[in-house]
C-alpha cells in the first residue's frame, strides 16, 4: 500500500466507527455474551492502546527524530516479523490470537466516550500518516512488544488498519450475539 492508500483506508474505518458503534448506549457498549470475550468498548478500547503505542515511533518517523537500533538493521528479520504482524492480525485470518498484556483493555465498564476516543486516535493517525514521506514506509521501527522485534512503517501502518478491521468484525459478533441490548 501507498500512503494514499493508507490514508483512505484510515478516513474509512474512522467514518465506520462512527456509523456502527458511535449511538451505541452504556449498555450497549459494555455488554458482553460471556466473560470469555470482550465487549465493543473493550475492543475500541484495545485498538486505541494499540495504536497509541505504535503511534510514538511512527511520530518520530514522520518528524524525523526517528534513531534506529541495531536490530532494525537486519533486513530478513524485519521484513519476516512484519510480513508475520499483517497475517496474524489480518480478518482473513482464522487464528484466534491470545493479545499481549499491553494492549489489554480495563476489565472494568469502558467509558462512553470511547467511540469519540477512538475517532480522535484515527485523527492522529491519519495526521502522522500524512506527514509521512514516500521513503519512510521502508524505514524500521521498534514494536511495542520489544525492541528487538523491528518492522517496517509501512507494515507498521497495514498490521493497524487490518487489526482494526479484524476488531471491527469481532464487535460486529458481539453486537449480533444473543441478548445484546436494544
Amino acid at each position: 500500500m501507498d500512503l494514499n492508500q493508507f490514508l483512505e483506508k484510515s478516513e474509512a474505518l474512522k467514518g465506520e466507527a462512527g456509523e456502527k458503534f458511535g449511538s451505541l448506549s452504556s449498555g450497549q457498549l459494555n455488554y458482553k455474551p460471556n466473560s470469555d470475550v470482550w465487549s465493543v468498548g473493550q475492543i475500541i478500547e484495545h485498538l486505541i492502546i494499540s495504536n497509541d503505542l505504535y503511534l510514538g515511533n511512527l511520530s518520530k518517523v514522520a518528524d524525523g527524530t526517528h534513531n534506529d537500533n541495531g536490530w532494525s538493521k537486519i533486513p530478513f528479520v524485519t521484513g519476516l516479523m512484519g510480513t508475520m504482524l499483517r497475517k496474524g492480525v489480518s480478518p482473513e485470518s482464522a487464528r484466534k490470537l491470545k493479545t499481549f498484556g499491553i494492549f489489554e483493555p480495563s476489565a472494568s465498564d469502558i467509558a462512553d466516550s470511547v467511540i469519540e476516543d477512538f475517532i480522535d486516535n484515527q485523527d492522529r493517525l491519519i495526521s502522522t500518516i500524512k506527514a509521512l514521506k514516500p521513503r519512510d514506509l521502508a524505514k524500521r521501527i521498534a514494536t511495542p512488544v520489544s525492541k528487538l522485534l523491528n518492522i517496517r512503517v509501512g507494515d507498521a501502518l497495514e498490521m493497524l488498519l487490518l487489526h482494526e478491521e479484524r476488531h471491527f468484525l469481532q464487535a460486529d459478533g458481539v453486537m449480533n450475539s444473543d441478548g445484546f441490548p436494544e
